[in-house]
């Protein structure tokens, strides 16, 4: 995948590893709608292992059709450039279907070492502004008078947690930011894509662990939260524009 990036990339956070950034992307430079079928399969540089044989990717898509079990990164649409994993990937869901994907100017943050085998940091530069961003929404949930005890009391820990992120050395994206297998995804979820899109990311490049049998196998997972700048061939032939 990484000959898909262009060379336009934006490095975050060179603190400690000049060599290691995190970095922002865009991947996708050829128009998916002058493309022909043949043209469009040669191109395909993502794939998804659907559940739903029916599967479309559209302007009001429906993130929870593609997820199994939960999601590790919020609900988004979960792609990988590995052919045959998302083969297996759909071989493990019931009805599951492997589709080919082409992304056009998507513009992803990108956490991954450049060998693909481990998560870089979140740019510490970024902390504050997710913190400004996150907090309010957050606190204003957690004192709801519809919010349940349970939610509210997991909405103040994930508050406390928030607050120890500037001194941690490492930011894991999955772990500290999002707290993925404790909070209440609505909340977090929701906050999380609103911040990506302020900041103009289209997605994140993680290496987030697969399900099942899978997770034995690192590989970068490119998750979408704007379904627009991916898609079938179907699909970029039935948009309007680009």
């Amino acid at each position: 995948m990484d000959g898909q990036a262009s060379n336009n990339m934006e490095s975050l956070d060179a603190e400690k590893e000049p060599n290691e950034q995190a970095r922002i992307e865009i991947i996708g430079e050829v128009n998916p709608k002058v493309l022909t079928r043949e043209e469009f399969g040669t191109n395909a540089t993502l794939f998804h292992g659907a559940r739903d044989s029916n599967f479309q990717v559209h302007e009001n898509f429906d993130y929870n059709q593609s997820i199994v079990d939960d999601s590790t990164l919020g609900s988004g649409l979960y792609t990988t450039a590995d052919h045959e994993l998302a083969e297996r990937y759909a071989q493990n869901r019931p009805g599951g279907t492997m589709w080919k994907l082409v992304p056009y100017n998507a513009r992803m943050l990108n956490l991954t070492s450049k060998d693909q085998l481990k998560n870089l940091s979140f740019p510490r530069e970024l902390v504050f502004e997710w913190i400004d961003f996150a907090q309010p929404v957050i606190m204003e949930r957690a004192r709801s008078s519809e919010s349940k005890p349970e939610v509210r009391q997991r909405l103040l820990d994930v508050l406390r947690k928030m607050n120890d992120l500037p001194t941690k050395d490492f930011i894991d994206l999955r772990v500290d930011i999002l707290d993925t297998g404790s909070s209440p995804f609505s909340v977090i979820d929701d906050v999380w894509k609103d911040f990506c899109r302020e900041k103009g990311w289209d997605g994140v490049v993680f290496v987030e662990g697969g399900d099942g049998d899978l997770t034995r196998k690192n590989d970068r997972t490119y998750v979408f939260y704007n379904a627009t700048k991916i898609g079938t061939y179907e699909d970029w032939q039935q948009r309007q524009e680009v």
